[in-house]
């Protein structure tokens, strides 16, 4: 699923980048997404319960 994809990719850079820069993408993807995509808006909720 191309959602799922994404989403993986966007964890696994945001996993690897500094603090305020891991909150930076974090924002931005989640705005642009929830622009695209509303109904994803509670796959970021479930992301962000799993990032350390």
């Amino acid at each position: 699923m191309f959602c799922c994809f994404w989403l993986e990719r966007v964890a696994i850079i945001i996993r690897t980048t500094n603090r305020w820069r891991k909150w930076l993408l974090l924002g931005l993807f989640l705005f642009l997404h929830c622009l695209l995509v509303p109904q994803h808006f509670q796959y970021f909720l479930l992301l962000e319960i799993h990032l350390p």
